[in-house]
């Protein structure tokens, strides 16, 4: 059966996902564990999956920022085991300065929001076009994340 979940979906730039791994602190890091506590639901799309795995389990980079096998392992896992699907809508209704960036706002207009830093997407945040997804910085997610959880009520 299909469970509605009312939690929004989140497709999480790969940069901050990176950034949250290697650098245990800071806002990249609490919004990866903001997902690590279910505050949203991950969409990844399959090719953003297989770059980030490939990223941390790069040699040099494992070893210049001291990321073990073994977390690799298990961000791989989580993500596999978590990130919601992404639906081909077709081409993207604005303009995109790097090329690169299409197959990520592909899957966010299926998504609620698209949290980045990457500068060539938060120039979409207002376009009309791209009602959802919302495009906000990581700092906004993160304290839009913080003032749902203020306002929810303890069990």
């Amino acid at each position: 059966a299909v469970v509605d979940d009312p939690r929004h979906r989140v497709v999480v730039d790969t940069n901050l996902f990176v950034g949250g791994t290697i650098i245990r602190r800071g806002v990249p890091f609490l919004i990866l564990e903001a997902w690590r506590d279910w505050a949203f639901r991950l969409v990844m799309p399959v090719g953003q999956r297989r770059a980030l795995a490939e990223t941390l389990a790069e040699t040099t980079f494992a070893h210049r920022y001291g990321v073990t096998a073994s977390e690799v392992a298990g961000i791989t896992r989580r993500v596999t085991a978590t990130a919601g699907p992404t639906s081909d809508h077709g081409p993207v209704p604005v303009v995109v300065r790097d090329p690169d960036d299409i197959d990520i706002l592909v899957s966010a207009i299926a998504a609620d929001f698209l949290v980045t830093g990457d500068n060539d997407l938060l120039v979409l945040a207002d376009d009309p076009r791209l009602a959802p997804p919302k495009i906000p910085t990581p700092r906004a997610h993160l304290d839009r994340l913080n003032e749902h959880e203020a306002a929810v009520p303890a069990r």
